[in-house]
């Protein structure tokens, strides 16, 4: 009987998975910062294309009950993917429709591509 994998590939490889499950809480601090740190600046983002302060910008409404339409979350998306370096489009807002879940979303792009702010 023919073997497909060796045993040392598979030591191998239930290592690799075991390392990539451990928690780097240094890595993490970082993520939730750069995380906070675009959740901020896309309140402040969202208050100055509604015209309203930001302390009226909640994390949870959608931007659709904030009163963003298309158009202006065409000019939202234009701004983050100027700041970010990214290439976003409108489908995103739609797609995580609230400050929480884009913010999340836009932290997780750019830690992947190494983006920083411009």
């Amino acid at each position: 009987m023919t073997t497909l994998v060796s045993t040392d590939l598979s030591t191998d490889l239930s290592t690799d998975l075991s390392t990539d499950l451990i928690r780097d809480p240094i890595r993490d601090s970082i993520r939730d910062s750069i995380r906070d740190s675009i959740r901020d600046e896309l309140r402040m983002r969202l208050a100055e294309i509604l015209s309203c302060g930001t302390e009226e910008i909640d994390d949870d409404r959608t931007f659709a009950e904030h009163g963003l339409d298309s158009v202006l979350g065409v000019e939202l998306v234009a701004l983050l993917n100027t700041r970010y370096g990214l290439e976003e489009l409108l489908d995103t807002v739609y797609a995580y429709p609230t400050v929480r879940q884009l913010s999340a979303y836009l932290s997780a792009r750019t830690t992947a591509l190494g983006a920083t702010a411009k």
